[in-house]
């Protein structure tokens, strides 16, 4: 039974109230009450929801960002598309990628063509700088990186509360002082990118005291694979906490988008692809298999990068609507687009994603040839970090070896490392790519170093150290051990599932040696799928850049996707009158007393309106009805609704704190000021409650919160007057909103 809404003009039947904390209590978790709580209605009348693709607008220039964060190099790709150009026109070849990055130095005679950048990030802790215009990184600020509206538990005078029911009355308006205080205790220089290795080759800097960030992208996998990778990010996080340029982990991710973001906003003027009237979507494409957390935390900083950058100004406001595609999804599009490549329907395919710090396989049926759709995984996927990136460590540790000894190089401020360092990106950014170990005798070109003395026993010459093919060989042997265990593991599980693999899609930026390329061929070559066919090696034509350019493919093609089926679960803030009766978790807790109305309450509730493996349909709204409470000396009535999200399924009545509820996360907050209700009249003075035994009267004031999905957004919205309470040629008005990507929230692919 729906609990009723407890004022003095009513009759109620008593209850035991239960054991009370304090007659005094109150308590900032508590922001309203859920009218009629096991009631919802789906409004599809008014606040109707946006249910075409923008992308399919045709008086307006569209333009699509699509961004592959990847663990050592990222990339993002774009497609214009001008008035009257349909979707269905936009071809491979139409779609650009961002290059010229900051800092990149090509190999002499090698043009500057790259189309990645590394995804490295370096605070300089030791050359602080207050922030100003042309250094706006130094204070960066975020959504998701502090909390606006800490949960506090406070009590005092409630003559002057100005916020409903238990709270603090300034606890709102303080927290947005406080919020503004807080962006000016970050400041500082920030390199990225190629940038970081060009800085830290400059001869003043203390090169034991760098620690740039390298693989951050894996402190969002929680795998056991990953935990020595995230033990040793650790110290260097804490560090950049206690000296307040982060404040939690993952801004670090906002501050590498913003980055790339801004970058990639300047070469969009540059090229005359971003205009003021331009409508921009963004596509961020995720691991297969990544949680939903760890999405989630990735749209968080996307969102708070485009932000900075200013490119929310083309994308509607926000980037409420992101679209999300899984990584293998996104390069097969790409392969299936190139000349000569076809995946058919009901065919097996094996994507081998070999990145710089991990190698992927992941293994799908094709459910639709034409759009290309893939589903589900056949068999678990294999991961293993074996990635380039661990290449160069191999090269580093060789030649800090081999350097060992050779004292003299250390001056003008260069120390072994310093030059080790500056070796390894040149290392990078060339030979690597180039060389296939595979060839007899195939082995690096002598490597310059500066003032290197001859030496015959250890094959140093003048300026040059030689590399013989066993040694090179060795640098490469694990690495391209560890892609062809796990393409063995995805073609082996495969094959025990009767599934019959006739080609392996190889991208990523580890997709580009020479070396891997020839070591799978080789490989491929002396296997047979199960029906004792040949599986072929299908390689796009730039493997770092194929998932940006197919995330761009997929986004302009939507249709037939996978359910609307969330992730995640979804509730409301809320204070539900004391029920014990009713209710198992309020009998399992004490309630508190509301000074403003003298009623029981237990406050700071979650009210999960939405749950995780429920079908939410694109254009769905939910309505529910609320009540907040103030005192008649109040001054102002600001409400303060409060949105969480939780990976899990849960019990609605629990409070937020109860263990149940501890996966949930603050998705967003709404604040409508309803003042005016009492200036102009639309409510009166409420007598004192007749159970409660309190002789104050109070201010009640009932409005309506909704929800409204749309596509991979949801808008918040605060609404006055309830719709049952319209009068005849009255209009609601929305009084508070925010609009929340929800993109997170489904399985990537989803429209």
């Amino acid at each position: 039974m729906a609990p009723e809404r407890r004022t003095s003009g009513r009759g109620f039947k008593r209850f035991d109230p239960g054991p009370i904390l304090e007659e005094d209590s109150q308590d900032g978790d508590v922001e309203m009450t859920l009218d009629g709580d096991d009631e919802q209605r789906e409004d599809a009348q008014r606040e109707e929801p946006a249910l075409t693709d923008p992308l399919h607008l045709l008086d307006q220039e569209r333009l699509i960002i699509a961004i592959d964060f990847g663990t050592t190099f990222s990339s993002v790709a774009y497609a214009l598309l001008p008035k009257g150009m349909s979707t269905e026109q936009i071809r491979l070849k139409d779609i650009k990628c961002i290059g010229a990055y900051p800092g990149y130095e090509p190999p002499l005679g090698i043009p500057d063509a790259r189309e990645d950048v590394p995804t490295e990030l370096w605070y300089d802790t030791g050359h602080r700088q207050m922030p100003t215009d042309d250094h706006p990184m130094g204070e960066l600020e975020e959504e998701g990186s502090i909390n606006l509206f800490e949960d506090t538990s406070s009590s005092g005078d409630d003559s002057d509360d100005e916020a409903s029911e238990f709270d603090d009355g300034d606890r709102i308006e303080q927290a947005w002082e406080e919020f503004n205080a807080n962006r000016a205790t970050r400041v500082g220089t920030q390199y990225w990118g190629f940038g970081v290795q060009q800085r830290l080759s400059a001869t003043d800097i203390p090169k034991d005291e760098a620690r740039p960030l390298s693989r951050f992208k894996l402190k969002l996998d929680e795998k056991k694979e990953t935990l020595e990778v995230r033990e040793n990010l650790a110290p260097i996080l804490k560090n950049l906490r206690r000296k307040k340029f982060i404040q939690t982990d993952h801004d670090i991710f906002t501050h590498y988008l913003t980055h790339l973001l801004r970058h990639t906003k300047s070469q969009l003027h540059l090229h005359n692809a971003l205009y003021q009237d331009t409508v921009v979507e963004f596509v961020l494409c995720v691991p297969a298999k990544w949680p939903a957390k760890g999405c989630r935390a990735m749209q968080i900083a996307l969102t708070a990068a485009v932000k900075e950058v200013g490119l929310n100004e083309y994308a509607s406001g926000s980037v409420g609507n992101l679209f999300m595609i899984s990584e293998p999804e996104a390069a097969a599009a790409c392969v299936l687009s190139e000349a000569d490549n076809e995946i058919w329907f009901e065919e097996t395919i094996v994507i081998l994603d070999a990145g710089g710090g991990t190698v992927d396989a992941v293994t799908y049926q094709c459910t639709s040839s034409e759009p290309l759709r893939l589903s589900a995984e056949v068999v678990p996927p294999h991961s293993k970090l074996c990635g380039a990136s661990y290449i160069n460590e191999k090269f580093e540790k060789r030649l800090m070896q081999r350097l060992k000894g050779e004292a003299y190089l250390v001056k003008n401020g260069k120390t072994l490392k310093s030059i080790v360092e500056a070796k390894s990106t040149a290392f990078e950014n060339n030979e690597k790519r180039k060389i296939d170990t595979t060839k007899p005798n195939s082995r690096l070109q002598p490597v310059y170093i500066d003032d290197l003395r001859e030496n015959q026993s250890k094959r140093f010459h003048q300026n040059r150290m030689e590399f013989n093919h066993k040694e090179t060989e060795k640098l490469f042997k694990k690495s391209l051990k560890g892609a062809q265990d796990v393409l063995k593991d995805q073609l082996e599980l495969a094959a025990s599932a009767k599934h019959n693999v006739e080609k392996v899609i190889l991208t990523g930026g580890f997709g580009q040696s020479k070396a891997l390329q020839s070591f799978l061929k080789s490989y491929l070559r002396k296997t047979v799928n199960n029906l004792g066919g040949k599986i072929d090696l299908i390689i796009p034509k730039n493997p770092s850049t194929a998932v940006a350019r197919g995330a761009v493919l997929r986004a302009l093609d939507k249709q037939r996707g996978p359910a609307r089926i969330t992730q995640c679960s979804y509730g409301l803030l809320a204070s539900e009158p004391y029920e014990p009766d009713a209710f198992e978790a309020h009998r399992q807790t004490k309630c508190r007393i509301n000074k403003v109305d003298g009623e029981k309450y237990v406050d700071g509730t979650i009210k999960w309106v939405v749950q995780a493996g429920e079908i939410v349909q694109n254009g769905k709204v939910l309505t529910y009805p609320v009540t907040h409470v103030f005192s008649l000396t109040a001054k102002k009535f600001l409400c303060e609704e409060v949105l969480w999200v939780s990976d899990h399924r849960h019990e609605s009545h629990y409070r937020r704190t109860h263990t149940l509820n501890k996966a949930a996360e603050k998705a967003g907050t709404i604040i409508a000021d309803m003042t005016f209700l009492k200036t102009e009249g639309h409510i009166q003075p409420q007598p004192p409650s007749e159970l409660s035994g309190s002789k104050k009267g109070y201010w009640e004031v009932p409005y309506e919160v909704v929800m409204i999905f749309e596509g991979r957004s949801l808008r918040f919205l605060a609404r006055w007057p309830r719709e049952e309470d319209l009068r005849p040629g009255q209009r609601q008005e929305v009084l508070a909103r925010d609009q929340i990507c929800v993109a997170a929230a489904f399985q990537p692919g989803t429209a």
